[in-house]
């Protein structure tokens, strides 16, 4: 069972149209409309559709203006935004498949270079076997006030005489 008048408000106040359980802010308001005309003839309802039509036509006519065709104020116009003038390509958003992409490049002369070394025993308990060369490296720019410095990161593995490989991971 619904009840026809439905308040918009969320409040402890109980309104004698509605009990309180239906204060809700979810709900619509919707007024309670009249039972449709019934026509005893023809001609009656003729009248009526006729009545209904120019009705609808008077109700498009004010959906149709705005602040450019009446003398209305641009604040009258409602919340609308313009539509996109450009057309769909087709193509997915974003990089496509046959970009190259771009990064910035490693430099030869670094200010500092820290060297990651994964812990010095495995975890299998065999011999820890370092590797010569780092298996990745980036490097920072850090531009100060007035000088730039570069910081190289160097990350290595290790391996152990049971195959196991160590490596460090940093963020």
């Amino acid at each position: 069972m619904t009840p026809k008048n439905i308040y918009i408000r969320c409040s402890k106040r109980s309104y004698s149209a509605i009990p309180p359980v239906w204060h809700c802010s979810g709900m619509t308001h919707k007024k309670a409309r009249p039972a449709p005309p019934k026509a005893e003839s023809l001609e009656e309802a003729n009248g009526i559709i006729q009545a209904l039509w120019d009705r609808l036509n008077d109700i498009e006519d004010r959906l149709k203006q705005n602040s450019r065709n009446p003398s209305r104020p641009p604040s009258s116009d409602g919340f609308t935004t313009p539509g996109s003038t450009r057309k769909p390509s087709g193509k997915a958003r974003g990089a496509q498949p046959s970009h190259k992409g771009s990064k910035r490049l490693l430099v030869d002369e670094v200010d500092s270079t820290e060297q990651h070394f994964p812990a010095s025993y495995c975890q299998c308990g065999g011999e820890v076997i370092p590797s010569s060369t780092p298996y990745r490296r980036h490097q920072i720019f850090d531009i100060p006030a007035q000088a730039c410095s570069v910081e190289e990161h160097q990350l290595f593995w290790e391996s152990c005489d049971h195959g196991e490989l160590n490596i460090v991971l940093i963020g």
